[in-house]
C-alpha cells in the first residue's frame, strides 16, 4: 500500500481515531499477526473459530505501527500506537480496498467461473505483465479477504489489476464485484461445484452473473464460453456488452486446428472473427486449457495486445502446483491434478487421461477419490462422473472414500474401490504396471498428493 494519510483512512472508511495524529500515514496492512513486519497496520479479524482481537498485543511486540478494533473492544490497548475503532473490520478492510484501488486506478479485470479461473488469471498475468505494470490476486487468494489484501498490495502507476473472483455462497460475485468495480469481466464455464450451498445450477449461473451488474456500471464487456451449456442463460439475464469465445468460428474470439503432443499440450490458431490473430503453442496439458486461452487471449485482443504479446505470454503461462502437472516417476507417466475437484473438472480431467494415454500408447488409469460440497446430489454426480470414465474408454478405474463407491457403480467396468485412503496407498503399487498414464484427482480434503507420493 502506498502510504497514506489517516485522514484519508478515516474518511474512506467511516473508522473513528481513537489514538494518534490524522496527519500520519499508514503504509502497508496485515490481517495476519504471525507475518507482522515493523510498521505493518493489523486489521484483526473474526471468523467462526478465531478472533484477530486476540492477537493484537502479539502484533504491537512484532512491530506493528497501529491497529483498528471492533467496536466493544476493551483488552489492554499498547501506549505510543496508533488505534482506530471501527463497527466491523471485514467491511473496514473492504472499504479501504475498494477505495483504494479507485485511488490507483488500473484497468480491472475479474475472472469466476467454476474451472479455470486461476488458470485463465495466470495466463493474463503472463501476457499483460510483458508489457505492463500490473498486479493481480496470488495463488488462489479469491475470497473476501484474500482480494482486499491483493488490492492492497498495488503501487502506483500500475495498469492492470487481474482479480480472480470466488463463490461459494449467494452474493460473494456481488460482494467481491462492488470492491473491485471490474472494466472487464471473464465467466470461464458454470457447473457443478459447491452445489452444498446452492439450490440448483441455476441458482449457480444466477451468482455468476452478478459480476455483470458491476460491469455494466462502468460501460465495460464481459468475455462468456459460448460453449458452455449455461451461456445462453446468463446472457439473457445480464445487460452488459458481451464478446464469447470458443470453437466456433463465428465468435469473436474463437480458436482452430487445435492439435496436442504426447503429454497433452495443444497447439492452435487463435482468430478475431474471421482474422487469424496467431498461432499458440502451450506449455499446459489439457483440451479444456484452450478455452482459457483463449479466453485470456481474447482479453488481451481486446485491450490492444500485439498477437507476437499473446503469443509469448501464453507459450509461458504456467499452471498452479498440483493442477494437470504430467510428470514421469519411473515407468508411469502421472497426471497430477490433485488440488480439487469438482464433476467439470473431473470430466475434463478423464478426458485428457484417455487423450494422452492414447498418444502414448498406453493404459489409461483414473485414480479417484471424493468430490466434496455437492450436497443432496452428491451420489448422482459421482454415478454420472463413472459413467463418463467408461465413455472416455478409461481402462482402469481406482477409488476411495465414501462417495468415490458411486464412480465404480457408474463405471461397470474393471475397478477397485478402497474404504479408506490407508487402503489405497497400502494396495495401489500391486494395480498399476510398468508404462501406465495415471490421473491422480480428488477434493483438496482427500490430499490426493499422498497417492502420488506412493506411486
Amino acid at each position: 500500500m502506498e502510504k497514506t494519510e489517516i485522514k484519508q483512512v478515516l474518511d474512506w472508511t467511516s473508522s473513528k481515531l481513537v489514538r494518534g495524529n490524522p496527519g500520519d500515514f499508514i503504509g502497508s496492512i496485515s490481517t495476519d499477526s504471525r507475518h507482522i513486519k515493523p510498521g505493518d497496520f493489523f486489521v484483526p479479524l473474526r471468523g467462526p473459530n478465531f478472533n484477530g482481537h486476540h492477537f493484537i498485543e502479539e502484533a504491537v511486540k512484532r512491530g506493528a505501527a497501529g491497529f483498528v478494533a471492533e467496536e466493544g473492544y476493551s483488552s489492554n490497548r499498547p501506549e505510543k500506537c496508533l488505534i482506530l475503532s471501527a463497527a466491523d473490520n471485514l467491511i473496514f478492510l473492504h472499504d479501504l480496498a475498494r477505495h483504494y484501488l479507485k485511488y490507483i486506478n488500473p484497468v480491472v479485470i475479474g475472472i469466476t467461473g467454476s474451472v479455470g479461473k486461476t488458470t485463465t488469471k495466470n495466463m493474463l498475468v503472463s501476457i499483460l505483465g510483458r508489457k505492463y505494470p500490473i498486479g493481480f490476486t496470488p495463488k488462489n487468494f479469491n475470497n473476501d479477504i484474500g482480494v482486499p489484501k491483493a488490492i492492497l498490495d498495488l503501487k502506483l502507476g500500475t495498469k492492470y489489476f487481474i482479480a480472480e473472483i470466488a463463490m461459494r455462497q449467494k452474493g460473494q460475485i456481488r460482494q467481491l464485484s462492488e470492491i473491485i468495480h471490474p472494466d472487464i469481466g471473464v465467466i470461464t464455464a458454470v457447473g457443478e461445484s459447491h452445489l452444498e450451498f446452492f439450490s440448483s445450477m441455476e441458482e449457480i449461473a444466477n451468482t455468476k452473473a452478478e459480476i455483470a451488474e458491476y460491469i455494466s456500471e462502468k460501460g465495460g464487456v464481459l468475455f462468456l464460453n459460448h460453449d458452455n451449456q449455461w451461456t445462453p442463460h446468463i446472457k439473457d439475464l445480464v445487460c452488459c456488452r458481451i464478446k464469447e469465445f470458443g470453437g466456433d468460428p463465428s465468435l469473436d474470439y474463437n480458436f482452430r486446428n487445435p492439435k496436442a503432443d504426447c503429454r497433452g499440450r495443444f497447439s492452435f490458431d487463435f482468430f478475431y472473427r474471421e482474422q487469424k490473430v496467431t498461432s499458440v503453442n502451450m506449455n499446459i496439458a489439457g483440451y479444456h486449457h484452450i478455452y482459457n486461452a483463449c479466453a485470456a487471449a481474447g482479453v488481451s485482443h481486446h485491450l490492444g495486445l500485439a498477437p507476437s504479446v499473446i503469443r509469448e505470454g501464453l507459450s509461458q503461462a504456467s499452471l498452479e502446483h498440483d493442477r494437470m502437472q504430467v510428470m514421469q516417476k519411473g515407468s508411469i507417466l502421472i497426471i497430477n491434478d490433485c488440488y480439487n475437484a469438482n464433476p467439470l473438472s473431473v470430466s475434463f480431467a478423464l478426458e485428457s487421461l484417455k487423450q494422452i494415454a492414447d498418444a502414448n500408447q498406453s493404459r489409461s488409469v483414473a485414480v479417484l477419490a471424493d468430490m466434496l460440497e455437492l450436497g443432496p446430489d452428491s451420489a448422482r454426480l459421482h454415478y454420472q462422473m463413472g459413467e463418463k470414465a467408461a465413455q472416455a474408454g478409461i481402462d482402469l478405474l481406482i477409488t476411495f472414500g465414501h462417495w468415490s463407491a458411486y464412480f465404480n457403480d457408474g463405471y461397470k467396468g474393471r475397478s477397485v474401490h478402497f474404504e479408506s485412503k490407508q487402503d489405497c496407498l497400502d494396495n495401489i503399487g500391486k494395480l498399476l504396471k510398468d508404462g501406465d498414464v495415471v490421473l491422480v484427482k480428488g477434493s483438496r480434503a482427500n490430499r490426493m498428493e499422498d497417492i502420488i507420493n506412493q506411486i
